[in-house]
């Protein structure tokens, strides 16, 4: 039973630091992408196929 409960709170863990991380990933890209956008629109074309 205690197995069982570790690995949910581990489950619900990495859940929320997924979600954290993401978020704050998900802000620097638009940063990053905002700043490119500006300067060198063709590298992001460039950038996304290559993804």
């Amino acid at each position: 039973m205690g197995f069982v409960t570790f690995r949910g709170l581990l489950s619900q863990l990495k859940l929320l630091c997924t979600s954290v991380v993401s978020k704050i990933q998900n802000h620097y890209l638009l940063c990053i992408f905002l700043e490119l956008s500006r300067n060198q629109t063709h590298f992001i074309i460039a950038g996304n196929v290559d993804i």
